[in-house]
């Protein structure tokens, strides 16, 4: 069994190694039946158009495909121990079930306490995650984040969105479907509307891009200064 993790870090680097592993799997390793080939990828983006898609030199050479999702909620206990059953939902509100979040949490301290030390602080292993993400998946990061911004400020329409951004709706939906690929946003129809209606109310699906849109870019001058404490206290009341 060969194992590459983060592969997309390895294309990065140099494009062409796609090629080249088509090469070596075609002429070599294909033939062994002893050889399992498993390529790992955290982003969705790179994992889709340099492996899954048809312009992927790879295509149709994988017997199989699978996305790693988040853990379940009851999994979180492991994180945090002594937790009572609400601050687990909080944690999971906040940071979502991504082991490589949750790793970071320190059993000792409050929900309050760990949520300060990892999104209010600069240089917090969680406070630049949000935009770090987008700029490694999408090719305009910017407008993605306005897209975030405007729906976690209530603005759950395409046509919302579309005028606080200044762009036509076309554009808008466009963006939206890239961020429902990604499974970072979701949809829902109104009420009174059937499922398929084109009339979607959209809203942040991931919780760790929830809570960060939400609680942590809105105060992010307070971080900024050093008063991230300040802040996290003042926009968690009642979380």
């Amino acid at each position: 069994m060969v194992v590459i993790d983060e592969f997309p870090y390895l294309v990065e680097l140099d494009p062409g190694v796609v090629s080249l592993l088509q090469k070596v799997w075609d002429m070599y390793l294909s033939r062994r039946p002893d050889v399992v080939l498993i390529l790992c990828g955290s982003s969705v983006g790179m994992m889709e158009t340099e492996i899954l898609s048809y312009r992927s030199p790879l295509y149709g050479r994988r017997t199989g495909q699978w996305r790693v999702d988040e853990l379940e909620i009851p999994y979180l206990r492991a994180f945090v121990p002594g937790y009572a059953s609400q601050d687990v939902l909080r944690v999971y509100g906040a940071l979502g079930g991504v082991p490589a979040y949750l790793r970071h949490l320190d059993p000792s301290l409050g929900f309050l306490e760990n949520v300060e030390r990892l999104f209010f602080r600069r240089g917090a292993v969680l406070y630049e995650e949000a935009e770090n993400l987008l700029r490694q998946e999408l090719r305009e990061p910017r407008n993605y984040k306005l897209v975030l911004e405007a729906v976690a400020g209530g603005r759950r329409r395409v046509s919302e969105v579309a005028a606080a951004m200044g762009l036509d709706k076309t554009t808008v939906s466009k963006y939206l479907d890239t961020l429902e690929l990604l499974g970072v946003v979701g949809h829902e129809a109104p009420v009174l509307e059937t499922p398929k209606t084109k009339k979607r109310l959209y809203y942040i699906k991931d919780n760790y891009f929830n809570f960060w849109f939400r609680y942590v870019h809105p105060n992010r001058d307070l971080v900024e200064a050093d008063r991230g404490g300040r802040g996290s206290r003042g926009s968690l009341q009642g979380l």
